[in-house]
């Protein structure tokens, strides 16, 4: 139901103060708009690796973050600040999706040593060009790959989307929509899966 006239500056001034229930019904109101914006700006390449809801949502995620600084008072002001919103989350996407491309799968999977899972047996970063540290490094690669099709699916993504995407916890749990202790936990228990398998096939 569309919010009448003389109840959405009520509901504006409401949202500032922080209700949640007047903040839901303002982005309710804006979310088909926004949809059709996201639809039309996103590049086709990079929608099926962020859906045009997610992207949305993130709009709505950063809108509530920062409402108490929005000063407009009517329905198309609040459209328009939510696509200023919304385009520089597009940008954002973009940039990170570039970096995505440009690295190698070796960068992808640089694991962090300050854990306290031991992850040097996955580091495959090598600094000897020779011919022999090559095939050694390409294949230690196909390992690795393999042994990512071998673990949980939710576990794998959260792998890659750390270390080849080079997003941090809290961004993962931001579009994972989890916990950033869980994004841990399955962090955690990936790097020893891949560990474990890694090993098993080298026995």
């Amino acid at each position: 139901m569309r919010l009448r006239d003389q109840q959405f500056q009520s509901s504006i001034d409401r949202a500032r103060q922080g209700s949640p229930e007047d903040f839901g019904q303002l982005m309710s109101e804006c979310r088909t708009y926004l949809l059709l914006v996201a639809s039309q700006e996103l590049d086709a390449s990079v929608i099926p690796k962020e859906g045009v809801s997610d992207v949305v949502q993130e709009t709505f995620l950063e809108a509530q973050r920062g409402f108490a600084s929005f000063r407009g008072a009517t329905p198309e002001e609040l459209k328009g600040w939510l696509r200023q919103i919304l385009r520089r989350q597009i940008v954002d996407l973009r940039r990170r999706y570039r970096q995505s491309k440009k690295r190698s799968i070796d960068r992808e999977v640089s694991l962090d040593t300050s854990v306290d899972i031991d992850t040097r047996e996955l580091a495959i970063e090598s600094k000897d060009p020779s011919p022999s540290s090559q095939a050694l490094r390409e294949e230690q690669l196909h390992q690795l790959k393999e042994a990512l099709r071998t673990i949980p699916e939710s576990q794998a993504t959260v792998v890659i989307l750390h270390h080849r995407d080079g997003l941090d916890f809290p961004e993962i749990a931001l579009r994972l929509d989890k916990s950033e202790a869980a994004v841990r936990k399955l962090w955690g228990r990936g790097i020893k899966a891949l560990q474990t398998e890694i090993s098993r096939k080298n026995k």
